[in-house]
């Protein structure tokens, strides 16, 4: 077997998680943590959260603050990562943004609200895993986890219709990923949830009321971030190398492929 591609505990490794302050990125942060990883949390909103989580760290852990939606920010965060002198081990990108666009609304904020919401889940993302990879090359291998969406394979309403096709662009860089660096000893994974019970979704599911959403879920209910965060922790594990540019989907059976 490939040297690179040895699993080690995740005590001994360290990872960048972004949007980590909070849902599905603070739930992975913390699962990391508690199993003694180094964890450098990401975030633009909600840094209390994510600095009393790194407080309560056994390992040495950091919190960074940074709009993705800014240009060059996603390159500009692995480079401070790495000025810190931390070597990376796995990345979870998991910031996103989910922001409801009217099909009445006027072409001018149709198209700000597509071109940020790319910006965010994708460009972003795609800066991040490319000088991501570079680093990996540099030191034999290393893990990414991209955490998509349902959305990316079943598609979505006209008010959430952006946010599908950034997840959908996701997923499919994901998996070139996984094709062009598997050689490099750089695994790639989609994790692509429905509906957690998260602050993101919280607005959507008062507005569509949960009854109606847990009825066209087989499991009758929605996924809570824990159970994301237990399937990315397993993913950093370096357990199963051969599901390289595999998309997980975790959404109660509502969207089977």
């Amino acid at each position: 077997m490939n040297s690179s591609l040895q699993t080690v505990s995740i005590a001994e490794k360290t990872f960048l998680v972004t949007g980590a302050g909070t849902g599905i990125g603070y739930s992975i942060a913390e699962s990391l943590i508690t199993l003694g990883a180094k964890v450098i949390l990401h975030c633009n909103w909600h840094i209390e959260a994510a600095q009393g989580l790194a407080l309560k760290a056994r390992s040495d852990c950091k919190v960074i603050q940074k709009d993705l939606s800014k240009p060059q920010a996603g390159q500009e965060l692995v480079a401070e990562v790495l000025n810190l002198g931390f070597s990376i081990d796995g990345i979870v990108n998991n910031a996103g943004i989910m922001t409801e666009l009217s099909w009445d609304d006027n072409p001018s904020v149709w198209e700000e609200t597509w071109l940020k919401t790319l910006q965010v889940n994708l460009i972003a993302v795609s800066a991040i895993a490319r000088r991501a990879i570079e680093h990996f090359q540099s030191k034999g291998g290393g893990i990414i986890v991209n955490i998509s969406s349902r959305a990316a394979h079943r598609g979505d309403t006209p008010e959430y219709m952006h946010y599908g096709a950034s997840k959908a662009a996701l997923s499919n860089l994901t998996k070139s990923i996984a094709r062009d660096f598997a050689a490099d000893g750089i695994l790639a994974y989609s994790v692509c949830p429905g509906f957690v019970d998260t602050e993101m979704t919280a607005d959507f599911i008062q507005n569509y009321a949960l009854s109606e959403i847990v009825s066209g879920i087989p499991l009758k209910r929605i996924a809570q971030p824990e159970e994301i965060a237990s399937m990315v922790v397993f993913l950093l594990s370096g357990t199963v190398p051969s599901a390289t540019g595999t998309s997980i989907e975790i959404n109660g059976a509502s969207y089977v492929r």
